[in-house]
């Protein structure tokens, strides 16, 4: 990772505008939060903010950091769009699935949309999770998909299906 910054760093170095911790009217960037659980790189959180609410976007913090999930917390969005946990590994614990269950209730206390994507539906069982979250909250739970009116299909999920299918 550090190869690929320092890379892009040199190439773009007087172009590069560091956003961690940026605010301007309408948009502000959260600073550096955990890519899911610690030593695992970071990610930032973006928050735009507009006549008809607050939006944030939460890639990859997977629902498993207190951090990210408290700085969600106080920014209330009306929508947010947030990675959720890997379940399809299998190194991730039950401790961890059920942290990461809890903080999306607590995350849907203060927010009228939740949309749950990335990680969580590269498998099947995303579904389920998805779906056991919606009867455990009363507000709207959806995935990308469906944000965009569109049926979830679970390409990741079918990945060595497709290859066999499509394999070039």
């Amino acid at each position: 990772m550090n190869y690929r910054y320092s890379e892009f760093v040199a190439e773009f170095a007087s172009q590069i505008i560091i956003a961690d911790r940026h605010t301007e009217p309408g948009l502000e960037f959260s600073a550096p939060v955990p890519h899911g659980e610690p030593h695992q790189g970071t990610v930032l959180m973006t928050k735009i903010t507009d006549q008809t609410g607050v939006f944030v976007h939460a890639s990859d913090i997977q629902l498993l950091n207190e951090t990210a999930i408290n700085a969600l917390l106080v920014w209330q969005p009306d929508i947010l769009f947030v990675a959720g946990p890997p379940i399809y590994l299998p190194q991730l614990s039950p401790a961890q699935l059920n942290r990461a269950f809890e903080n999306a209730i607590q995350l849907a206390r203060v927010t009228k949309t939740l949309i749950l994507d990335h990680h969580l539906l590269r498998s099947t069982s995303g579904l389920r999770w998805l779906a056991q979250l919606r009867q455990s909250v009363s507000i709207r739970v959806i995935c990308a998909a469906e944000w965009q009116l569109e049926k979830p299909d679970l390409l990741e999920a079918r990945r060595r299906q497709l290859f066999s299918l499509f394999p070039n």
